[in-house]
């Protein structure tokens, strides 16, 4: 393809005149949390005062598909941010406390800020002054490597009108659990008792540079850069019957690197912005499969796989305020989407290693979209804002070097959102939207998993998920730290994306029709009408309830994998009159069955998962918390049912039922600013 830049600019063009109505509202009153408010919890950074928020959550409903209308529910400075991988919610933890000057809590609908609904959190940061953070977290874990490089620090300030931050961090981790496996036959009988030791390392160091400057009158300007590498490695160690050892290890060495930035100035009656991102990613992937049994030779499997992932997207947004608080946003978006992929797979069951090569696979998607969004406030205190717009896209895939067929794609798709405060204390949001889903550009690529033994078909046809999206939100207020929020969302999905069979053969695929349900609550309440100042409570719960027909048996079931239910709730004691703080969280999550084509698994967990804290929030000058996670010594639970064939229509071949722990885990955070 490479008529990339004719093609962006033509259709962009075509789709900029499409109109729409509809209606806004103005920040009138904003729940406003000055820096004094956030004081009694000792906050490090922009971030640490985000999350003690009453009853805010943060949301994202980007899904990853391009940089047009959607994305955090977290502003800063009243602006979205722009790039991708470092989103708001990095950059505020590189920001220090100190330099946030309050955060308001608004209707997503009262904004010029198009595409968010519900609750937003505009962060208003001042980096005039030169400050810093840092932290350290090391963790100990039973039968683990320490956690000792994980950590962060970053600055920020202003020289010559440039405001700038500076964050350096390294996400690191040490995971793993052990415990039994049970092996039954199809009708139950109990066949071998196996031992499983498992554990996973990662590192993630990464650099990020963010840069601000220019003035209103003439030109405003972002810029952020970002580079990051990955390391994982990760084993599980299988002791079975007949002095048979399996190891099965999985190994990535990625980097990647993130440019991008924008530019407003006033153009006539209105703000023109551009915005540029691109995006890099390298990450050569190697599973490996050992069957150790003496006397027999070592055999070995292994399968390769290098993928190279590239994103361009180019926006253009032009914003023109009109009177009695309603405005207009015409926007146009190009982006160019590529995934390049070698594999190829190793043996030697027969012998020497035997080296065979895969399908070279390369995706490439060329979109562009246009929309026109209209806001106000009307009858007073109703604030409506809608949205009009459609999406063109080609799709091809090509296979060692032979072309594909150029796929076309024309999506329409919008939103219509309203919030309006039906009392004092109360207010009321709905969106509805039309919604056009991201491929996942692997799915178009054959894969093999050989520690569960499943080799997965490649599917050059699938096509983007599109959905009808209706939510309604109710939140109460029962004083300026308490709330409490009710919403529902329902989904009409069309083209699901989900497990099928493509000749006999497990591949990703597209389901006519599906449906989705959720209902969903969250708050926040203060201990002080029991007479315990300092203490509050925070908690969310979520119900989901999906249905798709089954493409093998036809029968309704439940979305493969999909979360059933979850819930969490935390509660946090802030000692009046000394600097020590405690608390314990709790949270459990439900899933419902996974199914493949001769697969079906369920992964569950014996117990809520629990931790408790203590934090002195002046240790010698820092900020000292000590957490024990995992109280009570939670089962992490897997069942497995493999069939002989197509579970549809097969017998079983066997049962698997494992059971493990991974016993307490002790943390240490250590922080403090400069």
């Amino acid at each position: 393809m490479n008529r990339h830049l004719a093609f962006a600019g033509a259709v962009s063009l075509a789709m900029l005149p499409m109109i729409s109505l509809a209606q806004e509202t103005d920040a009138d009153n904003p729940q406003t949390f000055e820096p004094a408010f956030f004081e009694r919890f000792a906050p490090q950074t922009a971030r640490d005062m985000l999350f003690r928020v009453p009853g805010f959550s943060i949301r994202d409903t980007s899904e990853g598909r391009g940089l047009g209308q959607g994305g955090a529910n977290v502003l800063i400075n009243g602006q979205r941010v722009t790039a991708k991988e470092t989103d708001a919610l990095e950059i505020l933890d590189r920001t220090p406390a100190s330099s946030v000057v309050r955060i308001e809590i608004v209707d997503a609908a009262s904004l010029g800020v198009t595409g968010l609904t519900g609750q937003v959190a505009n962060v208003v940061i001042d980096r005039s002054n030169f400050s810093g953070n840092w932290e350290y977290n090391p963790t100990f874990r039973e039968r683990l490597a320490p956690r000792l490089t994980n950590g962060s620090v970053s600055f920020s300030g202003e020289a010559k009108g440039v405001t700038y931050t500076v964050g350096f961090e390294n996400n690191s981790y040490r995971a793993g659990h052990w415990g039994p496996e049970l092996v039954f036959d199809g009708a139950r009988r109990l066949t071998e008792e196996r031992f499983e030791d498992a554990w996973y390392y990662g590192e993630r160091p990464s650099l990020t540079v963010n840069l601000s400057g220019g003035k209103k009158e003439t030109a405003l300007y972002n810029f952020s850069v970002k580079g990051e590498l990955f390391t994982f490695d990760g084993r599980e160690t299988s002791n079975q019957a007949e002095n048979l050892t399996r190891v099965s290890s999985n190994s990535e060495d990625e980097w990647n690197a993130e440019v991008s930035g924008d530019v407003t100035r006033k153009i006539g009656p209105g703000d023109a912005k551009l915005i540029g991102y691109h995006r890099f990613e390298h990450s050569p992937f190697v599973n490996e499969l050992k069957l150790v049994q003496e006397p027999s030779p070592l055999v070995i499997d292994r399968f390769f796989q290098d993928a190279d992932e590239t994103e361009t997207i180019g926006r253009f947004e032009y914003t023109v305020p009109r009177p009695d608080d309603r405005s207009w946003e015409f926007a146009a978006e190009y982006a160019y989407n590529r995934l390049d992929t070698d594999s190829a797979s190793e043996t030697n069951e027969t012998g020497p290693f035997v080296r065979t090569l895969l399908d070279s696979v390369a995706v490439e998607e060329d979109r562009v979209q246009g929309s026109v969004t209209y806001s106000r406030k009307m009858f007073g205190d109703l604030s409506v804002q809608t949205s009009l717009g459609a999406e063109y896209s080609e799709l091809q895939s090509d296979t060692d070097g032979v072309e594909g067929e150029v796929r076309s794609f024309f999506r329409p798709k919008g939103f219509l959102t309203f919030a309006y405060p039906t009392g004092a204390k109360s207010d009321f949001r709905a969106r509805l939207e039309r919604s056009v889903g991201q491929l996942n550009f692997f799915d178009f690529v054959s894969s093999q998993n050989l520690q569960e033994g499943i080799n997965s078909a490649g599917n050059t046809s699938l096509v983007p998920q599109q959905s009808w999206d209706g939510e309604v939100e109710f939140e109460r207020r029962f004083g300026p730290e308490e709330k409490i929020i009710l919403r529902a969302e329902a989904s009409l999905i069309e083209d699901r994306v989900d497990n099928i069979v493509i000749d006999g053969q497990e591949a990703v695929g597209n389901i006519d029709e599906a449906r989705r349900l959720s209902i969903e609550t969250e708050g926040t309440f203060l201990f002080e009408r029991f007479g315990i100042k300092g203490m509050r409570t925070d908690f969310h719960a979520e119900r989901r309830f999906t249905k798709l027909e089954d493409p093998l048996t036809g029968e309704d079931r439940p979305f493969s994998g999909h979360i059933r239910w979850r819930a969490r709730a935390s509660l946090r004691h802030d000692v009046p009159g000394t600097q020590i703080a405690y608390g314990f969280f709790t949270s459990h999550i439900e899933f419902e069955d996974r199914l493949s084509a001769r697969v079906q698994s369920l992964e569950s967990f014996s117990l809520p998962q629990t931790e408790v804290f203590l934090q002195h929030k002046d240790f010698f000058g820092l900020n000292a918390t000590f957490t024990v996670t995992n109280l009570f010594d939670q089962e992490e639970r897997f069942d497995r049912t493999v069939y002989t064939g197509l579970r549809s229509e097969s017998p079983i071949a066997f049962i698997e039922e494992r059971a493990r722990v991974y016993g307490p885990i002790y943390s240490l955070s250590i922080a403090g600013t400069f």
